[in-house]
């Protein structure tokens, strides 16, 4: 009988041992995971002394991990691309100031600027009165609700075109995909405003507006966009945001200390969203480039002004 008791106890004692255990792994786990409160609120209050505003709510408290993607972006990317929006041989090529400018025998253009600038303008259209009708729809046009957006045709025919990569090559099924941010409607005309993203978050600064006419025909396009095949991804833990937000704390106050006129005293935070920017380097080895999706933290304020910081080095990020 005393046996079974000492048994009883020793259980007892080992199930003890075993909840504290598992309760010193969470409490580290979470530790090592998550911000507290007190982390938050302290985080907060610095800010706000430095004309950062916003709230407790506004911060994810969670340090994440985000994968970095390797692209390719062959010699022969221009040709390529200038395929998918004409079927019509390419017959003419001009250099420009910022790219080149390929023209095909029906008379369709395609324009490249930067690393991914696109325009595309259909044979026969003028470009100034694309342009101005693009304009106008989003100035005066019905909004669309994505319900509306059943135009099936011209949303196929936009992801036929846009989700298309120059290679072939993918990684874990992840692409680079097209979302529809929003669409008007004027007059004759549909124009669709396009975002690209990657595993699900934004690519920042990609994005295009296509203009339809009523027959369905691709009239105008215009923005910045990738056309690329993923062919690598690895791991990469991420500044967390409260790290970032100390990074714009220092770096408004070098902009007051250098333009104390042209900087706000004070920035209410609008959002902190976890998107990619893109940075290339020369492929020796097969005439291309190599292009790179890293992780960035974009800081968007109620005033309009954004900042993007990579959340792999820390560093704010170039324009697009």
């Amino acid at each position: 009988m005393r046996w079974k008791s000492i048994k009883t106890v020793m259980i007892v004692i080992l199930l003890g041992v075993n909840l504290w255990l598992i309760y010193l792994l969470v409490g580290r786990y979470t530790a090592q995971t998550y911000f507290g409160h007190d982390v938050l609120q302290n985080t907060i209050e610095i800010l706000a002394r430095d004309g950062i505003l916003m709230t407790v709510e506004q911060i994810d408290p969670k340090k994440r991990d985000a994968d970095v993607y390797e692209a390719e972006m062959g010699a022969d990317y221009s040709d390529s691309v200038a395929a998918v929006f004409s079927a019509s041989p390419i017959h003419e090529v001009f250099p420009t100031p910022t790219g080149v400018r390929m023209i095909a025998d029906n008379g369709d253009t395609i324009s490249f600027s930067g690393a991914f600038g696109i325009n595309f303008l259909a044979g026969g259209q003028e470009r100034e009165t694309m342009s101005a009708i693009a304009e106008w729809a989003v100035r005066a046009g019905e909004p669309l609700a994505p319900g509306q957006y059943a135009l099936r045709d011209l949303r196929e025919m936009l992801e036929a075109r846009l989700d298309t990569d120059t290679a072939g090559g993918t990684v874990a099924s992840v692409h680079a995909k097209l979302s529809f941010d929003a669409a008007w409607r004027f007059g004759d005309y549909v124009l669709f405003r396009c975002s690209q993203a990657l595993d699900g978050k934004k690519i920042s600064g990609h994005t295009v507006d296509c203009l339809f006419d009523e027959a369905g025909n691709l009239l105008w396009l215009d923005g910045t966009w990738g056309f690329l095949s993923l062919v690598r991804n690895y791991s990469a833990q991420l500044y967390d945001q409260i790290n970032i937000l100390f990074n714009e704390k220092a770096a408004l106050r070098e902009q007051r200390e250098a333009d104390a006129d042209g900087t706000p005293d004070s920035l209410t935070l609008s959002s902190m969203q976890l998107c990619y920017i893109i940075n290339t380097a020369a492929d020796g080895a097969t005439g291309g480039s190599r292009v790179y999706f890293s992780p960035a933290w974009q800081i968007s304020y109620t005033d309009g002004t954004t900042r993007t910081y990579s959340a792999v080095t820390g560093e704010l990020a170039e324009a697009p």
